[in-house]
């Protein structure tokens, strides 16, 4: 069985799909910084959603892959501080730096760029 796991753009929904995580990375950043309130805010109100955790670990694997198409098609490239939609406690939230890997916590009053998803 022959299953390419490799993402690729999607022209309808302007952004990579990632296959693994089975969702879309929307090319450009809903903001570039905002807390992680107005973060999930900002994205459910496009019907959409922040990556998971889980999902920031998947993209990491294929992050080369994804800024090259990224890049290709005019698109934000991961390379900074990105929130995800998930917390740690009631005050801090999870979000990753795309620049180096690290998956950390921290407050969600904290201003970070806020990059949607969207499950296929």
């Amino acid at each position: 069985m022959d299953i390419n796991l490799k993402p690729y753009w999607d022209e309808e929904r302007q952004g990579v799909v990632v296959p693994l995580i089975n969702k879309c990375i929307d090319a450009h950043n809903l903001a570039s910084s905002a807390d992680w309130d107005h973060a999930m805010k900002m994205a459910a109100e496009q019907g959409k959603t922040l990556m998971s955790k889980q999902d920031a670990y998947a993209i990491l694997f294929f992050l080369d892959d994804i800024n090259a198409i990224l890049t290709e098609h005019g698109g934000d490239p991961l390379d900074t501080w990105v929130w995800t939609s998930q917390e740690y406690d009631a005050a801090n939230a999870w979000f990753v730096y795309f620049g180096n890997g690290h998956v950390v916590n921290g407050g969600k009053y904290y201003g970070s760029v806020v990059r949607a998803v969207v499950a296929l």
